[in-house]
């Protein structure tokens, strides 16, 4: 009965080492698996946050080109504006250049004219006096062949 006891009790502290040795088995790949589930999620962290730099950086490099974009396109449009500036600014300039010479031209035909028009006067005038003399000439003609007739 002794033996029998011990053999018993011998099973059961076996049976309690080989349960112990089972849970510490279990325990350590309960622990491995969490260790393993923390790195899993680290890893993910960090792809999540390396995703994100990307997504900023490609954010903030779209904003500069657009930036840069509208930036070019305001430079175009000064440029277009300045140059619109200046062609109207060369015809304004065409235009009075224009007038001044056509109000040139009206004042030279103009003293033409008045130079024509005393020209033609001063030869009325001298053909005025010239036909006065010839009357004067024929009438002194005249009157002095009165004269002689009524001598």
């Amino acid at each position: 009965e002794k033996l029998q006891r011990e053999k018993r009790e011998a099973k059961e502290r076996e049976k309690k080492r080989l349960a112990q040795e089972e849970a510490e088995r279990k325990r350590k790949e309960l622990e491995k698996q969490a260790l393993e589930a923390e790195k899993r999620e680290k890893e993910r962290l960090e792809a999540e946050k390396a995703e994100n730099k990307r997504i900023e950086a490609e954010r903030k490099e779209k904003e500069r080109l657009e930036a840069e974009s509208k930036e070019k396109a305001r430079l175009e449009a000064e440029k277009a504006e300045k140059e619109r500036l200046e062609a109207e600014q060369k015809e304004k300039e065409r235009l009075e250049a224009e007038r001044a010479e056509k109000e040139r031209l009206e004042a030279e035909q103009k003293e033409k004219e008045q130079k024509e028009k005393e020209r033609l006067e001063a030869e009325q005038r001298e053909k005025e006096r010239l036909e006065a003399e010839q009357k004067e000439k024929e009438r002194l003609e005249a009157e002095q062949a009165e004269k002689e007739r009524l001598e």
